[in-house]
C-alpha cells in the first residue's frame, strides 16, 4: 500500500528527482480507486507528473516518477485538504 504521512504541514517539501513546477495538478476523488484512474488518465496525457487528490479527509499523492504516463509512486496525507499542498511543496 502507500505510505501514510500522518504529520504533514503546510510547510512540509518532497523530493522528486524532477522539477515539478507546473506540471502539478489537483482533483477530487470519492474514492481511491476513482483518484486513482483519475491519477492514470491525467498522466497519459504526458504533461502533468504530480497529482494531488483530495479523497474524504485525506489527500493521495500519486507522480510518474519516470516518465512512463502512469502513476508509479504516492502517498496519504492523513487528514490533510488541498489547501495543505500545492507545486511549492515539491523541490
Amino acid at each position: 500500500g502507500l505510505d501514510r504521512v500522518t504529520d504533514w504541514s503546510a510547510t512540509d517539501k518532497i523530493r522528486f528527482s524532477f522539477v515539478v513546477g507546473s506540471a502539478y495538478s489537483e482533483s477530487t476523488a470519492g474514492v481511491f480507486n476513482a483518484a486513482l484512474l483519475a491519477a492514470q488518465n491525467t498522466f497519459a496525457a504526458g504533461t502533468i507528473e504530480v497529482m494531488a487528490i483530495q479523497v474524504g479527509s485525506d489527500v493521495i499523492l500519486f507522480a510518474d516518477g519516470g516518465a512512463r504516463n502512469t502513476a508509479e509512486v504516492g502517498a496519504i496525507l492523513v487528514g490533510r485538504t488541498l489547501d495543505d499542498i500545492s507545486a511549492s511543496n515539491f523541490t
